[in-house]
């Protein structure tokens, strides 16, 4: 009798391991897990992503995605190609040298369609334009991809002081200036009383789009939840930036409580009145790839020295989003 049940229950077990994704879970009404990377930890700047998430709009495309946060030690693109997260996000200047340097990724949407990252100055410092940045010290990561432009198109030789990603001594010394974005920086300085203003760094011709990436493997094998994960964030985006964003920032105070929600606001404020997330083409632009601005962004690392030869079209040509030079 023991050894009937025993027999049964084998049997049993190897019938489920045979069944097909709809037994499996994997048929419909399934929702495929998905590991979304982000490059910081939970803040405005990702709202569009939460947005989708609060409101349920990965789960409508048939996803379930975690959102992973990242830091100081962010590495989306090791990750990537590991198989630790499904998608990762990053300038697209930073996936040009991934992939010159041979790793297999695949751009699949912009997440912002102009670069919020500048040089914060205080309002009485001396320095009007690039230019001026000779010599004087400058807070900053070093080994920058736009430090580089920067000393290149004007001709100077900037005095970097390594970041510590904090703001103290910039608060501290007029003479200074430091690295960074116009949604989150600035907003710090002035609830320390100081006054500020802010070079951007578009305006010297560096401006990369950033975007949303996973490996080709992944792009490969599934297409289905590459344009899936890719409509829901659109979605997310276009009604963070236009409906009422508290489902967004909520979750994202939840997930870091640093964030306040003076700051929340100030940063989709930012976001808004730059133009990062539609640029010029308005809400129908949001998320879409433009391959003129990606050979743009190529050819001035090639330039540089810092990639080797142009990206090949495999590069973006999985992404759902993609617009050709003569649409952008």
């Amino acid at each position: 009798m023991i050894m009937r049940t025993i027999a049964a229950l084998i049997a049993c077990l190897s019938l489920a391991s045979c069944e097909g994704p709809e037994k499996q879970g994997e048929g419909p009404g399934h929702l495929q897990k998905i590991r979304f990377q982000t490059d910081w930890y939970p803040q405005g700047e990702h709202g569009g992503f939460y947005y989708a998430l609060a409101k349920g709009y990965y789960a409508e495309e048939g996803l379930d995605v975690d959102i992973l946060p990242g830091g100081i030690t962010y590495m989306g693109a090791l990750r990537v190609t590991e198989g630790q997260a499904d998608f990762a996000m990053n300038k697209v200047e930073a996936i040009l040298r991934h992939a010159d340097r041979g790793m297999p990724l695949r751009i699949v949407m912009a997440t912002l369609q102009h670069d919020p990252q500048g040089i914060l100055l205080h309002a009485e410092s001396p320095v009007s334009g690039f230019a001026d940045l000779d010599g004087r010290p400058l807070i900053a990561m070093p080994g920058g991809t736009w430090l580089a432009w920067l000393e290149r198109k004007y001709g100077i030789q900037l005095r970097i002081i390594p970041s510590d990603k904090g703001m103290e001594r910039f608060l501290s010394d007029p003479a200074s200036g430091q690295q960074c974005m116009v949604t989150s920086e600035p907003f710090i300085a002035a609830r320390q009383g100081l006054e500020t203003r802010t070079l951007l760094l578009r305006d010297a011709g560096f401006d990369p789009q950033h975007v949303v990436y996973t490996s080709a493997s992944f792009a490969s094998a599934h297409p289905e939840a590459v344009s899936a994960f890719v409509r829901a964030s659109v979605r997310g985006w276009v009604d963070y930036m236009t409906k009422d964003p508290s489902p967004a920032h909520a979750l994202i105070m939840e997930r870091n409580p640093r964030q306040s929600i003076e700051q929340l606001d100030y940063s989709r404020q930012a976001l808004l009145e730059g133009g990062y997330v539609f640029g010029e083409g308005g809400a129908a632009s949001c998320g879409k790839l433009s391959v003129e601005r990606i050979e743009i962004m190529a050819a001035q690392l090639l330039e540089l020295g810092i990639i080797k030869q142009m990206p090949d079209a495999t590069l973006w040509s999985l992404s759902p989003t993609v617009l050709d030079n003569e649409q952008d």
